[in-house]
């Protein structure tokens, strides 16, 4: 799921402005980051999305999905050896050090 919404960065106006597209991704990141807060089990389930989200970090213009897709990083990688071997081995680490700067 999370793969499928989170294919294109743009918003396509519609009549709030915000495109069913970008909501959807939006919603499912949210759905990755609270889904894996304290399940081990779940992070290791969504350690394939890393790329994608790392992805939108660096290149989506728009700030609140960027905030939520560190923030599911973030939750993904904590407490799991697993997740910071993947943030690592997918050149995360440049990457998260830039958003911070």
């Amino acid at each position: 799921m999370a793969n499928e919404t989170m294919v294109s960065t743009n918003r396509a106006a519609n009549g709030s402005g915000v495109s069913s597209e970008y909501a959807s991704r939006l919603k499912a990141i949210r759905e990755i980051k609270n889904s894996v807060i304290g399940n081990r089990f779940k992070k290791l389930q969504y350690l394939h999305v890393l790329p994608e989200l790392h992805s939108l970090v660096s290149s989506s213009p728009d700030n609140e999905l960027r905030v939520q897709a560190l923030a599911a990083i973030g939750s993904i990688a904590y407490g799991v050896e697993e997740g910071v071997k993947a943030i690592v081995e997918c050149n995360g680490v440049d990457n998260l050090v830039q958003a911070l700067t």
